[in-house]
């Protein structure tokens, strides 16, 4: 099978891109793809554990799930760290920075992970550009 990257750069409950983004990560996972996701400029709001929206979609249960599923969720650094989720400036030996605000699994790592992403992939959509 193959592997989908998904760019997502609207934060979720301002449009439905991080629902549609949850939607078509489910089911390419559903047929046996790989997914990559990226959160990128407000999509770093996505994955903020806590969300409780009264009339739309929980986006970030839906990102758990895919977790859970095998999706690779990663936020950008600086944007993450702009909206108040990065506790502390240096990532670990695995590149990862440190976050008590993300659901399980959702790492929050730089922007540049996006090329290798990009690389593998044999599609990529992304929403809101």
């Amino acid at each position: 099978m193959g592997t989908l990257t998904i760019l997502v750069l609207k934060g979720p409950y301002s449009s439905r891109h991080s629902e549609f983004a949850c939607e078509i990560a489910e089911e390419a996972l559903n047929k046996g793809h790989r997914v990559n996701m990226m959160f990128y400029m407000d999509g770093v709001h996505v994955p903020k554990k806590g969300q409780d929206p009264a009339l739309f979609p929980n986006v970030s249960e839906a990102l758990a799930r895919l977790i859970e599923r095998g999706a690779d969720a990663r936020c950008c650094v600086r944007a993450a760290k702009d909206r108040g989720y990065v506790k502390g400036g240096m990532p670990d030996e695995s590149g990862v920075f440190p976050t008590d605000e993300y659901i399980d699994g959702a790492k929050v790592t730089t922007i540049e992970d996006l090329g290798p992403f990009v690389k593998e992939s044999d599609k990529v959509i992304a929403l809101n550009v």
